[in-house]
């Protein structure tokens, strides 16, 4: 009777505890993951998010929840709340959202206002009932399942004290023990903070700034220090400050150079007394006094010059200085007494039992508290008390279903994997089966299928020259996955620390490379001709090796020098479609002297930096990796049936077939399908008719008169610069005057 009513009971438990654990929708789902959206710089569109003014009007009338405060713990608290479909309403004293996590911009300069991996077993201890977590306490268990329960009322002094007597390893112990943030606890944070906002002209290679934290401290005896720092009294007090902390805001993010350039910012922080500052607490912000200006001002400077000791260049490039002090936290984030971390975090708040007992709960009916009081200090102890929040006021654990939800996006990356694996034997296999078969015209169809360039277009309508280059410059860039229409304004001016300051060649250098241009080579956008730099070499080259000096020392290329003019050259007699038209890309040619002339410098070196699937010019590479790679170009960016031949013929002669049974031409190594034409010579166009190869030579249009026609390099007919036809009377080669001058 009484094993029934045991069993019956442990079921109803079982049961129970399955339900309440996974019963209830989860408030995440796969279609609520996405990448973050791209970040918005526009300060007047981030503002309509982060500083929405509050209105009674705007205000719903069924409110589900309400969050007051919107840092870290508050948003996290409200937005899970929302995704479990709660009506919720943000409510925060401030101009803007984000509490000790908001950013503000002053001057040109934007500042972050603030600043182990066993303790997930203590915030267990806030999710199971309270009775349970303080029996495994009391009875010791929970000793069993980890130390940290024991270690987590255990000061890091004390600890390190059982390690070594060795001050300075004390200091170094401390620093690596419970992460950085913990030297804090050990010091017994409930403090007021102090920081200094500096911001300075120039770039953090110029400054020296790094993405480094810095702690100082003025001796290895931490507690001490701290303790005798504030018994001081007030005015003594500035000049003897103890600790600081350093971080450079601007070093960390990489986009700062772009929406900030030239300019780099750092913040110091230490911890003072509130009653040192508490005699204008009745002050209004910004309207304190002088008393308090010079007051925080001795903090200040103080700070500063111990911050120059590290980083000397900062201390003639300050532009500017803001400061913040326990009354500026009262003011903005509502801490009582300027707190840093709000409720003190001390020794007694983290003892085992402390924990579970510290919930999100309160006396009051439907009030809860959230963020960092909840757990621990800092962004992620801020973050997992918004969690707890939300799960105590939804009465459902959501840490478990952030863990299921993290387990199928890795059941569902691995299905893609597996999908992406199994595409590419199909893709290998269609090909093999196809060249196996010899069937040309197929496998070409399925190359252009699975590029997306079976689509067939009508192009005998484009009679407008606009439309038609408009048509070829889409057609052109259809691989290309670069949006080149995107501005380079925004490039970064300073080098890599690796690169050398001054170029490696000479003015020399630069009129020798000038002075080797082919005086029939087609200009680029720039106008300039190759004769012109070629007989003016020694006029031109100090001009030019000046700019090639400044664009290499600042890392920026010329706009121009890297503009090209697309020459569409016909394929065919007669063209009727974009594909029959190869594109010629004129460029600069003093661009292409300027890279001559780098390329001559990493020549050398460029060996250890090639691709991983180069084969060409390395060591330990053969034919087997050029093929693949040959074969993996065709099913990419086959244009001509001609290609694929060539290939099928490659793997029918290693099949010992005949080439006679494809059928086509074969000249000089290549082979062409029936009707394919090609130009041995500029001045020769062949086709191949039937399996002969029929060739004549190639006859100019007759066109109009112009002014110093070219002729495009692999062309033998010359083009005005316009891109029309010249007069036949115009040879097939422009030569240069005898006399320079006449330029």
């Amino acid at each position: 009777m009484w094993l029934v009513v045991f069993l019956v009971w442990v079921l109803l438990w079982v049961g129970g505890s399955y339900w309440y654990l996974f019963g209830k929708k989860s408030p995440f789902s796969l279609e609520s993951v996405r990448p973050p959206a791209p970040r918005e710089f526009d300060q007047r569109k981030r503002d309509k998010v982060i500083k929405q003014g509050f209105s009674i009007d705007r205000v719903p009338q069924d409110l589900d929840v309400i969050v007051i405060g919107s840092g870290i713990g508050g948003l996290t608290a409200g937005a899970t709340l929302a995704k479990a479909g709660k009506k919720v309403l943000v409510l925060e004293q401030h101009d803007q959202a984000g509490g000790c996590c908001h950013t503000y911009i002053e001057k040109g300069f934007e500042f972050d206002v603030d600043l182990c991996q066993k303790t997930h077993y203590l915030a267990t201890l806030k999710l199971i009932p309270q009775w349970i977590s303080l029996l495994l306490l009391k009875s010791g268990l929970a000793d069993w399942v980890s130390p940290v329960f024991k270690l987590s009322g255990t000061c890091a002094t004390d600890y390190v004290n059982t390690l070594t007597s060795n001050k300075d390893l004390h200091v170094i112990f401390s620093y690596l023990f419970y992460e950085m943030q913990e030297r804090l606890n050990m010091m017994k944070h409930g403090r007021g903070s102090f920081l200094v906002f500096s911001g300075f002209d120039g770039t953090q290679e110029e400054l020296g700034l790094v993405s480094t934290n810095f702690w100082l401290f003025k001796n290895n005896d931490m507690d001490k220090s701290m303790d005798d720092f504030f018994a001081l009294s007030k005015e003594e007090a500035p000049d003897n400050i103890p600790m600081m902390f350093i971080t450079m805001p601007s070093a960390k993010d990489p986009e700062s150079k772009l929406r900030h350039p030239g300019k780099s910012c750092m913040t110091i922080l230490t911890m003072v007394k509130y009653e040192w500052f508490e005699e204008w607490k009745d002050t209004t912000v910004r309207k304190r006094g002088d008393d308090y200006y010079n007051y925080k001002m001795r903090f200040a400077n103080n700070l500063f010059e111990w911050a120059c000791k590290l980083f000397p260049k900062i201390k003639d490039k300050l532009v500017f200085q803001d400061v913040a002090t326990p009354l500026t936290n009262c003011h903005y984030l509502g801490a009582q007494r300027g707190a840093m971390y709000s409720a003190e975090h001390n020794l007694d708040r983290f003892h085992a039992e402390a924990v579970a007992r510290n919930r999100c709960n309160t006396p009051v009916k439907n009030l809860y508290i959230s963020g960092q009081d909840v757990f621990s200090c800092g962004i992620a102890g801020a973050l997992h008390g918004g969690l707890l929040c939300a799960s105590t006021v939804l009465d459902h654990i959501v840490y478990i279903d952030l863990l299921l939800l993290k387990k199928k996006l890795k059941r569902r990356k691995a299905r893609e994997i597996a999908q992406l694996e199994r595409k590419k034997i199909q893709y290998k296999e269609r090909i093999e089966l196809e060249f196996s078969k010899m069937n040309t015209k197929q496998a070409f169809q399925k190359i252009k299928t699975l590029t997306g360039q079976n689509v067939k277009q009508d192009y005998s309508t484009i009679t407008d020259p606009q439309t038609f280059a408009n048509t070829l410059n889409i057609f052109y860039s259809r691989f290309d996955t670069t949006d080149f229409s995107a501005a380079c304004d925004e490039l970064l001016s300073a080098l890599p620390s690796h690169i050398q300051a001054s170029p490696p060649f000479t003015e020399e250098d630069v009129r020798q490379e000038l002075s080797r241009c082919k005086v029939g080579k087609a200009m680029g956008p720039d106008s300039i001709p190759g004769k012109v730099l070629k007989f003016c070499a020694m006029e031109l080259s100090p001009v030019l090796f000046s700019i090639m000096q400044e664009s290499f020392c600042t890392g920026w290329w010329p706009t121009l020098w890297r503009t090209s003019t697309i020459i569409p050259i016909p394929k065919k007699l007669r063209p009727s479609e974009p594909n029959h038209y190869r594109p010629v890309a004129l460029t600069p040619i003093v661009s292409k002297c300027f890279e001559k002339l780098i390329l001559r410098t990493i020549l050398p070196s460029v060996g250890a930096q090639l691709d991983k699937h180069q084969f060409a010019y390395r060591a330990r590479r053969g034919t087997e990796d050029a093929v693949a790679c040959l074969l993996h170009a065709l099913l990419q960016h086959l244009e001509t049936p001609a290609l694929l031949l060539s290939a099928a013929v490659l793997l029918a002669r290693g099949q010992g077939e005949d080439d006679s049974a494809l059928g086509g031409c074969q000249a000089e190594g290549q082979l062409y399908n029936d009707k394919d034409v090609w130009k041995p010579e500029p001045c020769q166009i062949c086709v191949c008719d039937s399996g002969n190869i029929l060739c004549d030579d190639v006859i100019c249009e007759e066109g109009y008169d112009c002014e110093d026609p070219i002729i495009p390099e692999g062309e033998c007919c010359p083009i005005c610069p316009d891109g029309t036809v010249p007069h036949l009377s115009y040879c097939c080669t422009v030569a240069p005057p005898s006399d320079p001058a006449h330029l």
